[in-house]
This record gives structure tokens, sequence and C-alpha cells, in this order.
């Protein structure tokens, strides 16, 4: 029994850009924006547009094969030919992605977040003190105003 693959040929083709801003959010729906289309194989740009994925559907979904930052690996391990080689062969060459530095993940993320607050902190007791201090006095004539009273 063959599945039926959702909107594809059985022969390569690109799909057009005009046509390809679906609305999946998940890199496994089918309405997910791909790059081509090709027998039961797609390339995609993953999410953070960082990498290409090669997916192979499964008949319910879109599986995740493997994960490039190499043009020509990710033409190597597609076996795409015909109209699908040649949008894989105009994607950039790894030359240009040289100097690019991978997202930050959200842990490394929070943890750059956390030591960037650290660093702002106050360094000694007196400095904290004195900030301390501060907050209370703004916060002191802040009442006075919303109660009307006049500071003594």
């Amino acid at each position: 029994m063959t599945s039926q693959l959702p909107n594809t040929l059985e022969t390569s083709f690109v799909v057009p850009q005009a046509l390809n801003r679906g609305g999946g959010r998940f890199e496994e729906d089918d309405s997910y924006p791909c790059l081509v289309r090709f027998g039961d194989r797609r390339v995609i740009v993953c999410k953070d547009d960082w990498q290409w994925i090669l997916q192979r559907f499964d008949g319910k979904r879109w599986v995740n094969i493997s994960y490039h930052l190499n043009r020509d690996v990710l033409i190597e391990r597609s076996g795409a030919n015909g109209s699908a080689l040649d949008v894989l062969r105009s994607l950039p060459a790894p030359a240009s992605q040289a100097n690019a530095e991978p997202p930050e993940s959200g842990e490394a993320q929070r943890e750059r977040e956390r030591r960037e607050r650290k660093a702002q902190r106050p360094e000694t007791a007196e400095e904290r003190e004195r900030q301390a201090a501060i907050a209370f006095e703004l916060t002191k004539a802040m009442r006075g105003k919303v109660t009307g009273r006049s500071k003594p």
C-alpha cells in the first residue's frame, strides 16, 4: 500500500514562494514553508532561520532526517535531482556562513541575563545600603504625593 503525500507530485518540483507562506507553526506540519519538495522528501529552513532540515514524509507528518549548515553536504545527503537539485544549488555556499553564530538557546539566554543582572548589582555593602536608603526615600516621597500629605 502506498501512502498519499500531501500537496506533492511523484516527480521533483519547486514550491513557488508565493504559495509557500503557509501557516504551519511546527516544522513537521505539512503547511510549514519549505524550499523544495521531491518525492517523499522536502527541505525546510528551521524556525530560527539557522539551518536547513531534510525531512521525510511518514504518512502522517514530516520527520526530520538530517540537519545541515553546509549546502554541499545537504545536496549530497538529500539525493535531490532535476529542478530540486537546482534549488538546493542556489542556496548560500558554506563560506557565507563562516562567521555566523547559532542563535542562543533559551537556557543560555537566561544564564546570560542572570550574569548581566548580577553584574549590575552593587559591589559593596555600603553601596547596597545607599541604594536601599534612596529607594526608601523615594517610596516615602511617593506616598506623601498619593495621600496628599506633606513631608515632615
